[in-house]
């Protein structure tokens, strides 16, 4: 699986900073199945977009400063992807929580208390 990428394109003229995150698809999912792999088709269902963008436009009266773009179009890209990221891990969470419930419900995993652990 390959690593995201940030590209910028900047237009002076147009006082526009974009910043254009790549390869963000799997970023959850990945950190997911490292921990619970036989949820994988649950999750399959939650994977994020590819590609987020963030745009960073100079006002006129301000000071043109590429830097600066640069940042800003980089967090509002990410914050983006942060915001469906966040998505995958709360259906993640719903999904653990079922499981759990239907464990305990089916008595299929018992918890020993700490009586049964010390005797």
């Amino acid at each position: 699986m390959r690593d995201s990428e940030i590209i910028y394109k900047i237009n002076k003229e147009k006082r526009v900073v974009v910043c254009i995150i790549t390869y963000c698809r799997y970023v959850a999912s990945n950190r997911l199945y490292k921990y619970a792999s036989h949820y994988e088709q649950d999750y399959n269902k939650e994977d994020i977009k590819d590609t987020y963008i963030g745009i960073a436009k100079c006002s006129p009266e301000d000071e043109w400063d590429e830097e600066k773009g640069k940042r800003l179009a980089l967090i509002r890209a990410k914050r983006k992807r942060s915001k469906d990221i966040n998505r995958v891990l709360t259906r993640a969470i719903q999904i653990m929580k079922r499981e759990i419930e239907d464990l305990e419900k089916y008595a299929i995993h018992k918890i020993p208390d700490e009586n049964e652990v010390l005797s």
